[in-house]
């Protein structure tokens, strides 16, 4: 019983860990610690065909099943009328001045340019991170929060954006340090 504790702590404090139990039997595996974003959307850990509590700020967010880079769905992101700024968005409550690691996977889809990670609320400093190939690629960060909720915005194209601009989230992980 000892050693299943051991191996319940290590998982839930997100260790990398490899166990021999007395059976011989061995056990292994990665837990995230804590991980704050809904689970309630595609591009969450126990993900749902589902855009959660995405927001459309002219991009239409959709729970997409031909591309992701873990499980069966990811979050695409299209936009819908040309112009700038065309986003979509996730609120996520959060503590005040603390410190947040994220990861985000991202690829931009075949039509943009300017796929991008950028100008988020509710953190002292936004990240600025350009989606610059259409391959799966993880992106990690580190903020720190200046309110309660923290917008994350996702832009299919950051800069003059048509009709069809597509990019692509998957599997965001939102923990506190």
């Amino acid at each position: 019983m000892k050693k299943l504790i051991y191996i319940f702590l290590f998982l839930t404090l997100g260790v990398q860990a490899q166990f021999t139990i007395s059976t011989g039997v061995v056990a292994q595996g990665t837990a995230v610690l804590q991980d704050i974003f809904p689970q309630d959307n595609a591009a969450s850990i126990n993900e749902v065909n589902s855009i959660g509590s995405f927001v459309s700020l002219g991009l239409t967010p959709s729970s997409d099943g031909t591309t992701s880079i873990d499980g069966s769905y990811s979050i695409r992101g299209e936009v819908f009328s040309a112009g700038s700024g065309k986003r979509i968005q996730i609120p996520v409550t959060v503590l005040n001045a603390t410190t947040y690691n994220i990861s985000v996977w991202a690829k931009r889809g075949l039509n943009n340019t300017d796929a991008r990670i950028n100008s988020w609320n509710g953190v002292i400093t936004s990240p600025d991170i350009s989606i610059t190939t259409q391959t799966w690629t993880e992106y990690t960060f580190t903020v720190t929060t200046n309110d309660i909720i923290m917008n994350m915005a996702f832009y299919a194209n950051r800069g003059s954006s048509v009709v069809g601009d597509t990019a692509f989230f998957d599997k965001i992980t939102v923990i506190k340090q």
